[in-house]
C-alpha cells in the first residue's frame, strides 16, 4: 500500500467531553451502589448484589474511558479504528443506515455487510455482531453524520476533495 491509500479520508473520535461525563457519571455510579451495599448490613443478598453491580460500574468506566481514546478511520479501501482494528472493508458494505428509525448506537449509524465478520465491541465506540456494524456511542453526532455521508460518497465511488483541493478556492 502506498501512503496515499494509508491517508484517513474521514476521522470520527469521541469527544473529550462526553468521554469524560460518560466515565465521570459510571464511577459516581459505582461509587454510590457500593456505598449503599454497606448502609444495610441485614440485607446481606442485597447488599452483595449491589456491590456486584457497583464494582461492575466502576470496572466500565475504565474500559470506557481506555476505549474511547481511539478513534475510527476511514483508510483507502476499509473502516479502521486506529488501535489497528478492521471494521470493514468497503467490499463487503451493503448500504449505510442513518435514519431516525434504524437500529443504531446513539449519535451514529450502521453499516451493513455482505458477508458477516466476526463479533466485536469497543464500548462507547462501535460494535460488529454478523452484518451489522453500528459506530457512535460517545462520538460527536455531526461527526458520524459527516463520516457516514463521506462514506456513503466513497461506496457510489465519488472521490471526496483532499484538504489541498478544498482550500483553493
Amino acid at each position: 500500500m502506498n501512503s496515499r491509500q494509508n491517508e484517513a479520508i474521514a476521522t470520527i473520535a469521541p469527544s473529550p467531553a462526553r468521554r469524560a461525563i460518560t466515565t465521570l457519571l459510571l464511577l459516581v455510579l459505582g461509587g454510590l451502589l457500593i456505598d449503599s451495599s454497606f448502609a444495610n448490613r441485614s440485607a446481606v443478598v442485597f447488599g452483595s448484589i449491589t456491590m456486584a453491580i457497583g464494582v461492575a460500574s466502576i470496572a466500565l468506566a475504565y474500559v470506557i474511558y481506555r476505549t474511547t481514546r481511539h478513534s475510527i478511520e476511514l483508510r483507502g479501501s476499509a473502516v479502521v479504528s486506529t488501535d489497528g482494528t478492521l471494521l470493514a472493508e468497503l467490499d463487503n458494505i451493503s448500504k449505510i443506515e442513518i435514519g431516525l428509525l434504524d437500529f443504531k448506537p446513539a449519535s451514529g449509524f450502521t453499516i451493513r455487510l455482505h458477508e458477516p465478520m466476526p463479533a466485536a465491541w469497543k464500548v462507547g465506540l462501535w460494535w460488529r455482531i454478523g452484518r451489522s456494524v453500528g459506530i457512535g456511542g460517545c462520538t460527536p453526532k455531526s461527526d458520524a453524520k459527516q463520516f457516514a455521508t463521506i462514506l456513503q460518497a466513497r461506496l457510489q465511488g465519488i472521490k471526496p476533495m483532499s484538504e489541498s483541493q478544498r482550500s483553493v478556492k
